[in-house]
């Protein structure tokens, strides 16, 4: 796969055949998300409300969930 399909949203077609296969193994839900970039202030800021409880590892790994890129290599948002 080139790194322009990787890097682009999955189109209506492709997801929708992957939302009934994904439902065919059980699921009873399938929903998407873009990874644009910007989410890690709000992360931050729900951290710093202690609204993580015990989940401390988010608190470790708070800079990759800001930006998809250092997570899933290629994937630019």
């Amino acid at each position: 796969m080139n790194a322009a399909a990787q890097s682009a949203p999955l189109a209506g077609g492709r997801r929708e055949e992957l939302r009934r296969r994904l439902q065919e193994l059980g699921f009873d839900v399938v929903r998407f998300a873009t990874a644009a970039p910007g989410g890690g202030a709000a992360l931050r800021a729900w951290l710093a409300e202690g609204r993580h409880a015990d989940m401390a590892w988010l608190e470790r790994t708070v800079d990759k969930r800001g930006d998809a890129a250092r997570v899933v290599e290629g994937r630019a948002a």
